[in-house]
């Protein structure tokens, strides 16, 4: 029996170790390239790509389309999870891969409709432009065509693949992106509710003065569910030390 007990440890040892090279291998093979050369169906010309000490790539080519081309497959090998997290968020997809948990934000997102926005906007782009998102998502979809067990960890932990990428996903983003940077947009509303309900008079008063209403005049004023406000979101702040400043304060 004891026999038996240590070829069982040994034999699980030698399983866990196995999964421990197989996923170092599948994880290391997943970094982004930064040395050699890659042979790409699509490019024009050739195209030169160097990062600098920072870690921030050069593009340099002979062809406008290529720098694109380029530029969508860096953006791919580096940045794919993030790339198809956002293309989700602006979907209303993230419940796809996450479950019931995004349900609410995925509900949220399908009201605004940022597809249809994204489509619009799409339209009314030249033709140059067009052409040069299509050969920007040509560069994305020529890396996730390169995959093959390589993938970032977060696609083998999800066990899914993303799909190819189009030029209206790339305006997604840019939706996603315009969305999370009007954050008033739910003050916006309340305060069109305001004066709706109480006038224009009286939502000023609420709105400036702080004016305490009766909850039953109030009743019905707040955001619609599918319309609730985002989590506050902050960037590029900055601030100066007292020792920078003429009132000595920061």
């Amino acid at each position: 029996m004891k026999k038996l007990f240590k070829i069982a440890i040994i034999s699980s040892l030698f399983f866990l170790s196995g999964c421990l090279v197989f996923f170092f291998v599948h994880f290391y093979r997943s970094i982004p390239k930064i040395k050699g050369t890659v042979s790409l169906t699509g490019l024009e010309a050739d195209v030169k790509i160097i990062k600098d000490s920072w870690g921030v790539p050069h593009i340099f080519a002979q062809k406008e389309k290529d720098i694109f081309f380029a530029c969508g497959y860096v953006h791919a090998q580096e940045r794919m999870w993030q790339m198809e997290l956002t293309r989700r968020a602006g979907l209303g997809k993230l419940s796809e891969i996450f479950g019931r948990k995004a349900l609410e934000r995925d509900r949220f997102i399908r009201t605004l409709d940022l597809k249809e926005a994204a489509r619009k906007d799409f339209e009314k782009l030249s033709s140059k432009m067009k052409s040069l998102l299509l050969s920007y998502s040509m560069g994305v979809n020529s890396w996730i065509n390169s995959r093959r067990l390589n993938w970032p960890p977060e696609f083998l932990l999800l066990g899914y693949r993303p799909r190819p990428w189009s030029p209206l996903d790339s305006l997604i983003v840019k939706e996603i992106m315009a969305l999370l940077l009007c954050g008033d947009y739910q003050s916006e509303i309340l305060r069109a509710k305001l004066v709706q309900k109480f006038g224009a008079q009286k939502a000023m008063q609420i709105l400036e003065e702080g004016i305490a209403v009766p909850s039953t005049e109030t009743e019905g004023v707040s955001l619609p569910e599918s319309l609730a406000p985002l989590p506050f979101q902050g960037s590029n702040s900055w601030v100066l030390a007292g020792s920078r400043t003429e009132s000595g304060k920061p």
